[in-house]
């Protein structure tokens, strides 16, 4: 039984029930939005939404006529909402610039919660009435706002699409860096995309699913993209963890549960890219693959910092993730030379200059297991000496 939380949010004239919950059948789970769906069931021979691992992404809302809920993009993935009974109304924004890749990873107009003045300068505002029995779907990292226009019910779920990766990616970066902050939805994003990277290495390594539209196509740059992407984000996921700000001295910080599963996570990325990196090669272009990589994560671990040291209104200083970025690469010149070199600039995006190629089948790594990497940081070793030695005075004590 996976216990629901609940809470209640007050609005000027309406009231609202919200609670997070596995139980509720949301997203049509053949959509082919829902990547996250299909990976859980794809790599756990899962089957049925009672089952399902990331119960922070699916919830259920009872609420009162007028209640109001304020812009938010927070939560980072696409919204799924089906109004079971009673009519709400949605405010959905759009970007005004044409460039809508460039204005999703610009920092400087980008908050958590947005104001109206914020939403009305950069965006289109689209108003949407959603009637019982009827869906709606908003993509990831997207402003919108909702107001009950009579008493309402609705199921709904956080999804993830494979082509749309990079937005809740870039998302879940820019949300942190604002606040510092980890919330349940987050939780459930970290869960879900460690069973899309195990999905799309069960793919790519050993072939044992179909090509659809939940596989990104490593020979078009826009795969590449989303895989460097999604394996970035489970290289980074300590730093961008609240609780691994806990305590100074690593007595504390995040669960042992927690911990192994980023490790994992971590082990199994790197033993893909390494498989990518022996597979493929980069024409047209004087760096390789691996450097190019290594050359995205520095430029988003320092646009991270910098949008943290300029909007970050969270308890986490920018001090305090550098010293944790270096915790986590420091053994690793590979990160270390692009990142503190003047030549990589910060961003949330990364190009890809040249032309993606599979290396004839003589040329091509298979010794590239992810055992050869135990997926752990430097700030993990630490940690474990850390209880190692707590452990060792404990015993000393008795």
């Amino acid at each position: 039984m996976i216990s629901a939380h609940q809470y209640q949010q007050e609005s000027n004239n309406g009231k609202i029930v919200w609670c997070h919950t596995a139980k509720i059948d949301a997203i049509p789970p053949e959509s082919t939005l829902s990547t996250d769906i299909y990976s859980d069931r794809t790599s756990f021979g899962l089957s049925g939404l009672e089952f399902y691992r990331s119960a922070y992404l699916r919830w259920g809302e009872a609420s009162t006529t007028a209640a109001y809920l304020s812009w938010d993009r927070s939560q980072c993935a696409g919204h799924f909402e089906r109004v079971v009974c009673g009519s709400r109304l949605f405010f959905v924004s759009r970007p005004k610039r044409e460039d809508n890749t460039q204005f999703l990873y610009d920092p400087a107009i980008i908050s958590t919660h947005e104001s109206n003045d914020i939403v009305s300068q950069h965006w289109d505002i689209e108003a949407v009435i959603v009637p019982a029995g009827s869906d709606i779907y908003i993509r990831p990292f997207t402003p919108y706002a909702s107001v009950s226009l009579e008493s309402s019910v609705s199921h709904g779920a956080y999804f993830i699409p494979c082509a749309m990766i990079e937005r809740v990616i870039v998302g879940l970066y820019q949300s942190w860096a604002n606040t510092g902050e980890q919330y349940s939805y987050h939780v459930g994003i970290e869960h879900a995309s460690r069973a899309i990277l195990f999905t799309w290495r069960d793919k790519f390594v050993s072939d044992t699913i179909d090509q659809n539209e939940h596989i990104p196509d490593l020979e078009t740059p826009e795969g590449v993209r989303q895989l460097f992407c999604l394996c970035g984000y489970r290289e980074l996921v300590n730093i961008c963890s609240q609780d691994s700000y806990e305590s100074d001295d690593f007595s504390q910080g995040l669960s042992i549960h927690d911990r192994r599963g980023f490790i994992h996570g971590r082990q199994v990325s790197r033993g893909l890219l390494r498989w990518f990196f022996g597979n493929f090669a980069l024409e047209g272009s004087q760096d390789s693959l691996k450097e190019v990589y290594f050359k995205y994560l520095a430029a988003v671990v320092k646009c991270m910092l910098g949008q943290q040291r300029k909007y970050g209104t969270g308890g986490i200083t920018s001090e305090r993730m550098e010293e944790f970025v270096s915790l986590t690469f420091g053994g690793s010149p590979e990160f270390m030379e692009p990142y503190q070199s003047n030549e990589v600039t910060p961003s949330y995006g990364g190009q890809l200059d040249g032309t993606i190629v599979r290396l004839p089948a003589s040329d091509r790594l298979t010794n590239w297991h992810e055992t050869h990497d135990d997926g752990a940081t430097a700030e993990d070793r630490i940690w474990v000496a850390a209880q190692m030695k707590a452990m060792r005075e404990k015993n000393d004590g008795v």
